[in-house]
Order: structure tokens, then C-alpha cells, then sequence
């Protein structure tokens, strides 16, 4: 069983957006999709409830097999108030992506929602070695706001996007997970990942419609026990944003 826990879909193509995650399903055996609606990187408020209704709509269409993530931008003076709106109506987790770095303290105030209501923070991450955004999270953030809050669930996307870089900087903070989604191909970054952190901080995400091809292949290629592979798989993800839903089958 497969757990894609990174996915997106478009605003106002919820139908269009539906295909590709629809076809992975039937093609790939992922029996359950985790998205969230992005746009541009500083969304004010109108555009983040038109993408959270876009989520939300896609993932009311299928619910038993698709789940939401909660967009927020905390520069947004009702980013509180979103997130309890959407938490309300069934939405797994928060996605932050690039409107502050996620150890600002305009995330406090999630973050400190987040654990009361025992809810993860998907955290985009991406070192890179040219054009890094103005506020786009590297390892060294994700690590500041896991060491303030260690009750809090963080998943640290694209494993930093420089996983010989990254990963050893929340080696030691349990609370953070790492995915291998998106633009993350090389052959060596799963195995390395699974050498420092385990199999239990790793988790399968695509960034589809970029990239599931790449992140199916590095784990159908990568040498796991039966184990590991159920871990980054489907188990995490299950654990971490589902609530257990698959291991009580």
C-alpha cells in the first residue's frame, strides 16, 4: 500500500487537477492522497480561501481516499481563524510554503494551535544553491521551530532539497520527519535518509503533478526490508496525518 502525503491541485481546476492523482490511484496502488491548493508564494486572505476551498471540494469528492491540507500564510491577520475553519471541516494538517520562514514568530501562533489540536505542519524546505526566495525554509529553520516546540508534528519537505546538507540538522529532533518529494531524484538521498534518520522519520510524497514518477522509483529501487517499506510507505503518513486509519484495518 502507498500514502502519497504531498500532492497539489489548481484553483479553480479541481476536476482537471483530479486526473492525475485519480490515475496514479488506479495505476500505482496509492490508496490514499494527501493535497493541498497552492498559488502564489504571498497570498492574501481571498486567495487563501479560494485555495482551501479548492482542497477542501477535491477532497469532499473523494473522501475516502483523498485528505486536505490547511494553507496558511501567517503574514495573513485571520491566518488563526483559517486554520480553525478548515481543521473544523476535516483538513489533516497545515502546508506552510514560503510567505515567512517557519521559524518566524508569526508561526508561534499556529504552531502552539497545531499541538493543542494534535494536527502537523508540512513545511516546504528547499536549499538551494541559486535563486533561494527571500523566505523559503531551509534546514536550519525547520530545526529552530522544532527545538521551541517539541510537542509539534513537522514534516520537513523535499528532505531540504539537499539531503547530505540537511538531513544531519534535525538528525537529533525526533519531531521532525522528513519526505522525499518533489525535485528530490537522486539515487542516494532515500538510503542516506534511512542511514541517519531510520525508517520511521521518512515518509513517500510525490509533489504530483511534478513529480511522482522520480520519488515511486527511488522507493521501488531503493533496498528495504518489508518493514522499512511499509514505514515510508504508508505507515508515517498514516500515523502522522491520518490518525492511525490504515493500521486498524
Amino acid at each position: 500500500m502507498l500514502i502519497d502525503m504531498h500532492a497539489h491541485i489548481k484553483a479553480g481546476k479541481v476536476k482537471e487537477s483530479s486526473k492525475p492523482l485519480n490515475l496514479i490511484r488506479e495505476r500505482y496502488g496509492v490508496e490514499h492522497i494527501i493535497i493541498s491548493a497552492l498559488k502564489t508564494f504571498e497570498p492574501a486572505e481571498d486567495e487563501i480561501r479560494q485555495l482551501n476551498d479548492a482542497a477542501y471540494e477535491c477532497m469532499r469528492e473523494e473522501p475516502d481516499h483523498i485528505s486536505a491540507l490547511c494553507y496558511i500564510n501567517p503574514r495573513n491577520s485571520n491566518s488563526l481563524k483559517e486554520l480553525e475553519y478548515n481543521l473544523d471541516r476535516g483538513m489533516v494538517g497545515v502546508k506552510l510554503w514560503t510567505a515567512t520562514y517557519c521559524n518566524d514568530p508569526l508561526v508561534y501562533p499556529i504552531a502552539e494551535k497545531c499541538i493543542e489540536k494534535n494536527t502537523p505542519i508540512l513545511i516546504h524546505t528547499f536549499n538551494k544553491s541559486v535563486e533561494q526566495l527571500p523566505c523559503e525554509s531551509r534546514a536550519e529553520h525547520v530545526a529552530d521551530l522544532a527545538r521551541r516546540y517539541p510537542e509539534l508534528m513537522i514534516v520537513m519537505a523535499h528532505m531540504g532539497a539537499a539531503a547530505f546538507q540537511e538531513i544531519p540538522v534535525i538528525k537529533r529532533l525526533t519531531n521532525v520527519y522528513v519526505d522525499f518529494s518533489g525535485s528530490v531524484n537522486r539515487a542516494d538521498d532515500l538510503p542516506y535518509a534511512l542511514e541517519v534518520l531510520g525508517s520511521k522519520r521518512i515518509m513517500f510524497g510525490s509533489d504530483e503533478p511534478v513529480g511522482f514518477h522520480p520519488s515511486y522509483g527511488q522507493l521501488m529501487d531503493a533496498k528495504l526490508s518489508q518493514e522499512e517499506f511499509d514505514d515510508i510507505a504508508w505507515r508515517n503518513a498514516d500515523k502522522v496525518f491520518l490518525g492511525g486509519r490504515y493500521a486498524k484495518i
